[in-house]
C-alpha cells in the first residue's frame, strides 16, 4: 500500500514538470514573437520614413523647377507683350498659387516638410511677382516715352501746303431789274494734316445788269434821297462852277464879261440824281439813257420847262474839286459851265460799289 502511494506522487511530480516546461517554452516563444514583431514593424516604419523623405525631396525639387520655369515664362511674356503686362502677371501669380496648393495636398502625411516646401514656394512666387511688377513699370515708362515722341514727331510734320477760298451767298435782291448778290469770301491756309485756318474774311457784291429796266418815276424816290444825303458834294460842285464863271468874266472868254452865278434848282438836282442812278445801275455811261432816249427826256418826264439845256457827266472821281477840275480841263464841259445862257443848274451824284457817278444839268 505504501509503494502505490509513492508511485502516485511521482506521476504527479512528472506532470508538474511538463507543465512548467511547457509554460517556459510558450513564454520564450511569446518573447521571441514580440521581438520579431518589433523589429519587423520598426524596419517597415524606417523604410516608410525614408520613402517619405525621398518623396518630399523630389517634391521640393519639382517645386523649385516649377518656380524657375514660371519665372522664365514670366520674363519672356513680359518682354513680348508690353501692353498686356499687368494681366500676364496676374495669371502667373494664379499659376504659382495653384502649384502651392497642389504640393500642400500631396504632403498631408508630413506637415513639417510640407510647411517648409510651401514657404519656399511662396517666397519664390513673391520674388517672381515683384520682378514682373518692376518690368511692367519700366515698360509703361517706355510706352509713354514712345507716345510723347510720336506726338512731337506728328506735330513737327504738319506744314502749310497751300491756300483755299470759299464763297458763300449771304444776300440776294433785285433792284431796277438788276440782280444784286452779296457774298462772303473766306480765305484759308491749308496744312498737311488736312486742317484749315481762316486768314481773311470779306464781302463782295455782284451786279447782274442784263435785266435793267426802270422808269423815271421809279428812280425819283432814291433821287430825292441822294439830293439830301449828298448835299455837301453838290454844294461843293456849285461853288467851283460859279468860281469858273467869274474867272471867265475876268478873262473875257468869248467876249463875255457879265456871266451870272448859277442857281441850284431843286427839281433839276433831283433829275440829275435820277440820271446818275440809271447810269450806275445800267453801267451805261452815256448821254443816251438806258431805254435809248436822249438825256434831256428826263426833263420832260419831270415836267421841267426849258429853252436851252446842257448836260455834263463824269465817273470815277470822288471829290467835288476833282470832278470840277476834270470838267474844267475839257473844252466841251467847260463851255457848258460858263455858258452865259444858263441860269439854273442841277447836280447829281451817287456812289455805287466804290465808283462815283456825277451829272450836271443846265437850263436857262
Amino acid at each position: 500500500m505504501e509503494k502505490n502511494d509513492e508511485k502516485n506522487i511521482t506521476k504527479e511530480k512528472g506532470k508538474s514538470k511538463v507543465i512548467i516546461i511547457t509554460l517556459i517554452v510558450l513564454a520564450i516563444i511569446f518573447v521571441v514573437t514580440c521581438f520579431a514583431s518589433y523589429y519587423f514593424f520598426s524596419g517597415n516604419h524606417l523604410k516608410m520614413n525614408n520613402d517619405n523623405i525621398i518623396d518630399n525631396e523630389s517634391q521640393e525639387q519639382n517645386i523649385v523647377e516649377n518656380v524657375e520655369n514660371i519665372m522664365d515664362e514670366n520674363i519672356i511674356s513680359n518682354e513680348t507683350n508690353l501692353l498686356n503686362t499687368n494681366n500676364v502677371t496676374g495669371e502667373e501669380e494664379n499659376k504659382n498659387t495653384t502649384n502651392t496648393n497642389t504640393n500642400t495636398s500631396s504632403n498631408k502625411n508630413n506637415s513639417t516638410n510640407t510647411s517648409t516646401s510651401k514657404n519656399k514656394n511662396t517666397a519664390n512666387t513673391n520674388s517672381n511677382t515683384n520682378k514682373n511688377t518692376n518690368t511692367t513699370s519700366n515698360n509703361n515708362k517706355n510706352t509713354n516715352t514712345n507716345n510723347n515722341n510720336n506726338k512731337s514727331s506728328n506735330t513737327a510734320k504738319v506744314t502749310k501746303t497751300g491756300t483755299d477760298e470759299s464763297k458763300e451767298l449771304t444776300k440776294s435782291e433785285t433792284k431796277y431789274g438788276v440782280k444784286i448778290n452779296t457774298y462772303t469770301i473766306k480765305k484759308y491756309d491749308v496744312y498737311s494734316d488736312g486742317s484749315k485756318k481762316e486768314t481773311k474774311s470779306s464781302t463782295t457784291t455782284e451786279y447782274d445788269r442784263t435785266g435793267y429796266k426802270a422808269s423815271t418815276s421809279e428812280l425819283l424816290p432814291e433821287a430825292r434821297s441822294l439830293k439830301s444825303s449828298n448835299s455837301s458834294l453838290i454844294n461843293g460842285v456849285l461853288k467851283y462852277v460859279n468860281e469858273y464863271r467869274k474867272e471867265a468874266n475876268e478873262k473875257q472868254i468869248d467876249g463875255v464879261t457879265d456871266r451870272k452865278d448859277l442857281t441850284l434848282d431843286s427839281n433839276l438836282t433831283v433829275a440829275a440824281c435820277a440820271r446818275a442812278i440809271e447810269m450806275a445801275y445800267s453801267k451805261k455811261f452815256s448821254h443816251t439813257r438806258p431805254d435809248g432816249r436822249t438825256c434831256f427826256t428826263i426833263l420832260n418826264d419831270m415836267n421841267i420847262g426849258y429853252n436851252a439845256s446842257g448836260e455834263n457827266i463824269s465817273s470815277g472821281r470822288s471829290t467835288a474839286k476833282a470832278v470840277s477840275e476834270g470838267w474844267k480841263n475839257s473844252s466841251g464841259h467847260y463851255a457848258n459851265m460858263i455858258n452865259k445862257n444858263y441860269g439854273k443848274i442841277g447836280i447829281g451824284v451817287i456812289n455805287l460799289q466804290g465808283t462815283y457817278y456825277w451829272v450836271q444839268l443846265f437850263t436857262n
